[in-house]
């Protein structure tokens, strides 16, 4: 493969993961519907990582209340 190629299948690749990350679909369910295999979408997810402004939308912390009743 060129490195041309690897230019264009990198690009190619960065814009799907940014329509599976918009989709909220899980992966499976995402590749079953676009027509590829989860590996590869896995395989591209690790080369492109989700940004922290990605991540800090869709993550969130929950407060945690301990059970005094349950503490001995």
């Amino acid at each position: 493969m060129s490195e041309k190629e690897r230019k264009e299948l990198r690009h190619l690749w960065a814009g799907l993961v940014a329509e599976f990350r918009a989709s909220g679909l899980g992966q499976a369910q995402w590749c079953c519907q676009n027509g590829y295999k989860v590996r590869h979408l896995h395989y591209w997810l690790r080369k492109f990582p989700a940004t922290d402004a990605a991540a800090s939308e869709t993550m969130a912390w929950v407060p945690v209340v301990p059970d005094r009743e349950a503490t001995p």
